[in-house]
């Protein structure tokens, strides 16, 4: 039986669809403090009741799936595996300006992007945004960074100690070396006064008023450092599966994957740590019902292009026009060649 661990929301979040499945049970409210294997090749996940400390839940499973968020690195730390030597991790926190007022809110329905000033990277860009908070439209503008050695919003101070060891404590250091931008940004924006950040949302919005708007601490990530046997340690600044030797401990590291960038992380996950199943005619059948196109390129079947556009068009409620596809034809290549793009890293908080 495989089993999950991920961070339990403080807003409610349920995961109802899946304790409705048969053969699922979904336990809230426990903290995962020991993964540990078994003489059998299984692992023992035990969980303490955050509620009653004296209660334990003890789980065992052929395979162990972490998507913990912030927690996840300590958590893949547990499972002792040689894969979670090449990791560390460096926590950083966002904070927005907001504005509840509903006379301002309503005026606003888009995200919109500024330049970076000149030296910055390219994730000091700030950007006035429309969300809804707790059910309320707001208006937010930043991120503004903030660090705290927690890997969590809730989580210990201790968290970035108890995380770093023999094998990651020298790449660590070495990420701060190379990626000098990074900490001086890191270390200017921990210096702004409220009345600074105030200044760069006038730059968007010259009449904004200091009551209108107020901080809003936005969470915590963990950026995750990678040993790299020929450049010491690197900043992985997107999303990173870590999967065994024998695909039966696998997680999920770093920033965490939007709508767009989950099903393709997820599918390739199922690829790695079922091999032989999703090779199955049944696997294929199931994971084809979920994605039509699965294993299939689209850029080479138009007729496919236009059912899944049409489709996902209707299930997520979007009045965007289909592409064009007159002249088209499969496979052809580019007219022009483009130029050289530089790569950039970027770190949205």
């Amino acid at each position: 039986m495989p089993i999950g661990v991920f961070p339990q929301n403080r807003r409610r979040l349920r995961y109802t669809h899946l304790a409705a499945k048969a053969g699922v049970k979904v336990s809230t409210g426990y903290e995962v403090r020991s993964i540990t294997r078994n003489e059998d090749g299984t692992w023992r996940v035990s969980a303490f009741d955050t509620r009653d400390g004296t209660k334990i839940q003890t789980v065992d499973a052929a395979k162990v799936f972490i998507g913990a968020g912030g927690a996840a690195l300590p958590l893949l730390q547990l499972s002792g595996i040689p894969e979670a030597k090449q990791y560390g991790g460096f926590p950083v926190g966002g904070e927005f300006l907001v504005c509840d007022k509903p006379e301002i809110a309503a005026r606003h329905l888009a995200k919109v992007y500024g330049l970076a000033d000149t030296g910055s990277p390219p994730m000091s860009v700030p950007h006035l945004d429309t969300r809804v908070l707790d059910g309320k439209k707001v208006i937010l503008f930043g991120p503004f960074a903030t660090w705290s050695s927690k890997y969590l919003k809730n989580g210990s101070y201790f968290d970035l100690v108890k995380a770093t060891t023999p094998s990651n404590i020298v790449p660590q250091l070495q990420v701060g070396a190379h990626e000098f931008a990074l900490v001086k940004y890191l270390a200017e924006q921990l210096a702004l006064s409220r009345d600074e950040k105030m200044a760069a949302l006038r730059h968007y919005m010259p009449e904004a008023k200091d009551a209108d708007w107020r901080l809003w601490e936005a969470g915590q990530r963990v950026q995750i450092i990678k040993n790299d046997p020929e450049k010491g340690g690197v900043l992985k600044l997107g999303t990173e599966v870590v999967v065994s030797a024998d695909g039966s401990v696998s997680a999920l590291l770093g920033a965490s994957p939007g709508g767009s960038t989950s099903p393709a992380i997820m599918l390739s996950l199922l690829e790695r740590v079922f091999a032989d199943q999703m090779k199955t005619p049944a696997w294929q059948q199931k994971i084809r019902e979920i994605v039509p196109s699965y294993g299939k390129k689209l850029n080479e079947n138009p007729q496919l292009l236009a059912t899944e556009w049409a489709t996902t068009a209707e299930t997520l409620q979007l009045a965007i026009a289909p592409p064009s596809l007159d002249g088209f034809v499969p496979s052809t290549a580019p007219t022009t060649t483009p130029g050289v793009v530089k790569k950039v890293p970027d770190m949205a908080l």
